[in-house]
Order: C-alpha cells, then structure tokens, then sequence
C-alpha cells in the first residue's frame, strides 16, 4: 500500500473538496430537469450536482487506490461494529431534544420508522461515497505515517473543508450564518467518531460500519431537525455541540485503548495488501 505524506494528503483534500464546492455552486445556479418518461422520474439539476460531487470522487478512489476497493470489499471484522454503529448515528442527533424549547417530541410514533427508512435509501448514496473518499482512502493513507490518532485529526479538518460546499448549500436555503458556525464542532466531531469506527475494524478495515453510522446520523439529523420545526433553533444546535464533543473524546479516548492489539494484527493486515 502506497502511503501518503501530509503534502501529498493536503493536495488531495484541497483538490475533491475544491471539486465539491464546484459542483454545489452550479447546483445553485440556474435549474433544468431531465424527464425519463419510460420510469415516470424527473430529475433537477440541483440533485445531479449534488450527489456527483461526492460520487465522481468516490468512484475516481475505488478505480486508482486498492485499498479503497478492498474496504468496500469487506464487511469488517465483527458484526458487533453495524448495531453499534447505528444506535450511535442515531442518538447523537437526538441528544440536541435537551437543549430544545419546542414541547413537541422528536421520539413520538412513526420517528424511528422514518429514520431507519431513510437510513435504508441513503445507504448506497453519499454517505458510502464519503466514506470511500475519507476513511476508506484518506485516512487509510495517512495513518501508517501520521499514526491513527494525528490522523483522525488531520483528515477531520479536511472533512470540515469537504462541507465548504454544504454550507454554502445550507445559508442557500436560508439557515443563518451564526447558526452555520455552530455546525463546525458537529461536521469537525462527525469526521473523528466516523474515522474512530473505521479504525476499529482494523486490520481487515472496511467502511460499512462507517458508512451505516454515516447514514443514520444524516438521517437522525434530518428528521430531528426538519420533521419538527427546530431548523432554527439555536439552543439545540449548541446542546448537540456539547454532547458531539464528549462522544469525540470519548471515541478517541477507546481508540487509543485498541492500538496495542491492532500493532499486533498490523503484520497480517500489510501481507494482505
């Protein structure tokens, strides 16, 4: 496996998230459709552009880097990492119900149906293409020189550069700017709790468990904050902050309880790629 130096690992995050924000700007601009009359399905260029920009990257990793295509290949090492995965992806979102002044409940009937439902149809979009693109290439590429501590922090800087594009997305659709910094600390924690899961599926790594926790948070996200009018609620994003922080430290805390295990299994892992 080809490893990266932080010179080459900057050029790659500068360069797809460049390509990303590219793509939500003209995604932005003016809107056509495409009417495929055989299925009865309209597509906007809104959606073409937005989901090309995590996808024409993710496709680009898994045609060049090996190990990108070996951990799509694989399913993990534990089926342990997949319910772990999404009861984590789903509570963190919902922790911001504390810090919240609506009296309207974000667990009433019909919620964890619709989170699991949307978890379900997201699963083989952006986030599987995120995770190709940041655990299953970047990070993979930096940890054998940076150690997997520095990193998860490395490439989680680089994953708050990625959603440059989002939030440009976001203030697009009217979501205050002081609300926007208030999203750092969740997009900047997100990437370490995703880089901490793929991690531990380590040596034999795959990006399923991350890509399950990936899907759930969005889609806890989404029903939390859209479903229930709190899009602007100020006090729940900055409770979300709060508990995204703990679980990042407590997620680095564990990762670095498994080194001394993974530096025993790492001879297995390099013969196999």
């Amino acid at each position: 496996m080809a490893i990266w130096r932080k010179q080459e690992a900057a050029v790659f995050a500068i360069s797809v998230s460049c390509f990303a924000f590219l793509c939500n700007v003209i995604a932005l601009g003016p809107q056509f459709q495409l009417s495929i009359s055989l299925w009865h399905v309209v597509i906007g260029s809104k959606f073409v552009f937005t989901m090309a920009a995590p996808a024409i990257p993710a496709i680009v990793c898994v045609a060049i880097f090996k190990e990108a295509r070996l951990c799509v290949r694989r399913l993990g090492t534990s089926w342990r990492h997949y319910p772990i995965s999404l009861l984590i992806g789903i509570a963190i979102p919902m922790t911001a119900y504390l810090g919240s002044h609506s009296s309207s409940s974000p667990f009433q009937e019909g919620s964890g149906f619709l989170v699991i439902k949307i978890t379900l149809m997201n699963l083989f979009l952006s986030p599987l293409w995120e995770e190709v693109i940041w655990r299953g290439t970047f990070l993979n590429k930096l940890d054998p020189t940076m150690g997997p501590l520095r990193a998860l922090i490395f490439s989680s800087f680089a994953w708050l550069l990625w959603h440059a594009g989002y939030f440009l997305y976001l203030h697009s659709e009217g979501i205050d700017a002081t609300l926007l910094v208030l999203l750092i600390p969740v997009i900047f924690c997100s990437g370490i709790i995703f880089g901490v899961i793929f991690e531990s599926t380590k040596p034999h790594a795959s990006v399923w468990p991350s890509v399950v926790l990936h899907a759930s948070f969005n889609a806890s996200t989404l029903v939390y904050y859209g479903g229930f009018g709190r899009l602007s609620e100020r006090s729940s994003y900055i409770c979300e902050d709060i508990f995204i922080c703990i679980a990042a430290a407590i997620a680095l805390t564990w990762l670095r309880r498994l080194r001394p295990s993974r530096r025993q299994n790492g001879v297995s892992a390099v013969q196999e790629t």
